[in-house]
């Protein structure tokens, strides 16, 4: 691309400036001279005996020359080339040469400015190339926004698809604890006496400890079960009464606790199904009946 003499990329800053406010107010007088631009079918009302009657006229439609069509096509493709190049410049950072292209910018459109107001043809030729353009700026901006908007959403739906997924595989692992704590419930389990603590030392300590405490929850929810009464005291029941058994057996304690158990659970297959709470109301009469304790009653 070749510059006029005084075209030239300049490196001070204050001409910069200075040619960059040339340019901004000159852009602002760069819209093309009003001209009567006729469409292609203009609307005649005649008026006869009192009617109205409302007549299609056909208009001319401006015709441009080879030359004019030439110089149009000419200045676009300039303009094009000019606008290119300046965006690539502008991301390099090269603001020096790209006020220079803005420069020739502004002298291609006094140009064609000058010559549309020589020529209505021209003119009428140039308009509508601008609203040509200003038409297909939009559509490619609402195509944008369309896309935009769905990207949008998509992004949306995914969030909303990968919480889902999320709840799901949470629901699946309770359900399959839930499934896995029901099968410890109700199958068959068996227990030496020396893992629940016989022959050792305190019983065997929080190990074995924990193991009777087992036994006993699961006893808890076989049949019917508890009376809501020692459902209540249940967490309070099982821990104080092993506690006082450790005290009393010490070694012997878990022979004698599987003894007792097993003498429950034998009764309960036997067709006695309270079997377990009436064991739990005896052991709680026999270790905590002369204990003081706060009774505190049930909502009305």
């Amino acid at each position: 691309m070749r510059f006029d003499e005084g075209d030239a990329p300049y490196e001070d800053d204050a001409e910069m400036k200075a040619r960059e406010e040339e340019d901004a107010r000159t852009d602002s007088e760069d819209s093309l001279p009003d001209v009567d631009e006729p469409s292609g079918t203009a609307v005649a009302v005649l008026e006869q005996a009192g009617e109205t009657t409302a007549v299609a006229v056909a208009t001319p439609v401006a015709v441009l020359t080879g030359d004019q069509a030439d110089f149009v096509s000419k200045s676009d493709s300039l303009l094009s080339s000019l606008q290119a190049a300046s965006d690539i410049l502008q991301e390099a950072g090269a603001m020096s040469v790209v006020a220079s292209l803005h420069y020739a910018m502004t002298k291609e459109k006094r140009k064609r400015r000058a010559a549309a107001s020589e020529d209505p043809d021209l003119a009428m030729a140039l308009a509508r190339r601008l609203d040509a353009a200003d038409s297909l700026e939009w559509g490619q901006r609402a195509r944008a926004a369309e896309l935009n908007d769905q990207e949008a959403k998509a992004r949306a739906l995914k969030r909303e698809l990968e919480d889902k997924k999320r709840l799901l595989q949470k629901r699946a692992e309770q359900v399959q604890a839930a499934t896995q704590a029901l099968e410890d419930v109700t199958t068959r389990k068996c227990y030496s006496v020396e893992c629940l603590g016989q022959g050792q030392a305190r019983s065997g300590g929080a190990a074995a400890r924990k193991l009777r405490v087992q036994v006993l929850d699961r006893l808890a929810v076989v049949g019917p079960g508890l009376s809501p009464e020692q459902r209540n005291d249940w967490s309070w029941f099982k821990t104080a009464w092993d506690a006082r058994m450790v005290d009393e057996h010490k070694e012997d304690w878990g022979g004698n606790f599987a003894r007792w158990i097993q003498a429950v659970v034998d009764d309960f297959e036997a067709g006695r199904d309270e079997a377990f709470s009436a064991f739990v109301h005896s052991e709680t009469r026999r270790c905590f009946g002369d204990q003081p304790r706060l009774v505190c009653p049930g909502a009305p």
